[in-house]
């Protein structure tokens, strides 16, 4: 039986669906089954960050018990599969968020990992994908805006019982000495009191996340090296590391 993550946080823009597709790409470097799931029903990326150039049947139909399980699963890179939501609108519409639960239950049999993509913001179609997770990842930034929003989306997560496996801070810009002594940043330890989560990796800003995203390919097959990649990959190999060790 399979580990389910659902990557969340409370506002939009924290780069979570970024960090959710390049996770899923390393965990499946590291050799491990992966199945990404895009459970942002209203506004779904993962598909263009992962480079699926086509797919004739999504979650979407899935859910409205249109079409197979099956024929809603495509392969991306190194050998991570994927699935996505459409662009229609229509079919959107018709998806039963409710019908989430069962859908994971059977992938999560296919799968060492299933990582979920979930809405931002605090809604029904945010707690329907956290609600199906076995644990869940909040992806936060650095600005209050990011913590505060996710701190409530947290707290409410926590009253459907929802376990936090911890945080991961994305798109961290670095600062000049004359700049950090103007704006410091929050200290880790302060973080994680804050959100009452472990901090499991530190993602930096990166052209090369955005040259990749216009190119609709993960960062982790746009580059080889350099400091992007080796914080995806730390940051897989603490989850996996996490996860071993319950």
């Amino acid at each position: 039986m399979g580990k389910v993550l659902a990557f969340a946080s409370g506002k939009g823009g924290s780069g979570k669906s970024v960090v959710t597709a390049n996770l899923g790409i390393a965990f499946a470097k590291f050799g491990k089954s992966t199945l990404l799931m895009d459970a942002d029903l209203s506004m779904p990326n993962l598909g263009i960050l992962t480079g699926l150039k086509s797919a004739p049947v999504t979650l979407y139909e899935v859910l409205d018990k249109t079409k197979p399980l099956d024929q809603a699963i495509y392969k991306v890179y190194a050998g991570a599969d994927i699935m996505p939501c459409g662009t229609s609108l229509e079919a959107f519409l018709k998806a039963d968020i409710r019908r989430l639960k069962n859908v994971v239950e059977k992938v999560k049999e296919r799968y060492e990992y299933v990582l979920i993509d979930t809405a931002s913001g605090l809604n029904k179609y945010t707690l329907g994908g956290l609600k199906v997770a076995d644990e869940v990842v909040w992806v936060v930034n650095l600005d209050e805006p990011s913590l505060a929003d996710t701190h409530r989306l947290k707290t409410a997560a926590e009253l459907f019982g929802l376990k936090t496996k911890g945080m991961i801070v994305n798109r961290v810009t670095s600062l000049s000495w004359i700049e950090r002594k103007k704006i410091p940043a929050p200290k880790r330890n302060e973080l994680e009191t804050r959100l009452g989560a472990k901090i499991l990796g530190v993602i930096p800003e990166s052209r090369e996340v955005y040259k990749a995203t216009l190119l609709q390919k993960p960062v982790l097959e746009y580059v080889s090296k350099g400091k992007i990649m080796k914080a995806f990959r730390e940051c897989a190999r603490n989850l996996l590391l996490e996860n071993m060790n319950q």
